[in-house]
């Protein structure tokens, strides 16, 4: 489909989006990122929502799993896409874009633990490395 012709569309949904663009849905993307469950149910917190602590250690007050991330991400990604922010039609150039999205947002979180008062920064995992090529 040329780009006029996606933009003459009107793409209110993600799965209108993914049709239109030929993107996988949400357990695609996963899939081509080669994530397994457990690293998707891995609780993660941006640093941003760290808030400092008299003492040590500091605590997250937003946690949320990988899978929520990658699908907030994802969602926001095909909001983008629906309101013609992006002058590309090709899916694998697209999925790359994403990947590129997703990696900035990577370098904001950590992996946390709930240490039975408070959700704090799992000093002994790092950040689960997503594939970065097609599959």
């Amino acid at each position: 489909m040329s780009l006029n012709e996606l933009n003459k569309q009107n793409l209110n949904s993600p799965e209108q989006v993914m049709m239109a663009y030929q993107l996988p849905d949400l357990e695609g993307i996963v899939k081509m990122l080669g994530f397994t469950e457990s690293q998707l149910d891995e609780e993660v917190g941006y640093f941003d929502d760290l808030m400092p602590a008299e003492k040590w250690p500091a605590k997250f007050i937003s946690v949320r799993t990988i899978r929520e991330v990658v699908e907030d991400e994802y969602d926001d990604f095909l909001e983008q896409l629906g309101s013609g922010a992006s002058t590309e039609t090709n899916p694998d150039v697209l999925l790359g874009k994403f990947r590129s999205q997703l990696r900035l947002t990577w370098r904001k979180l950590l992996v946390v633990t709930n240490n039975g008062n408070a959700y704090v920064a799992e000093k002994t995992k790092a950040m689960p490395v997503f594939k970065d090529g097609k599959q």
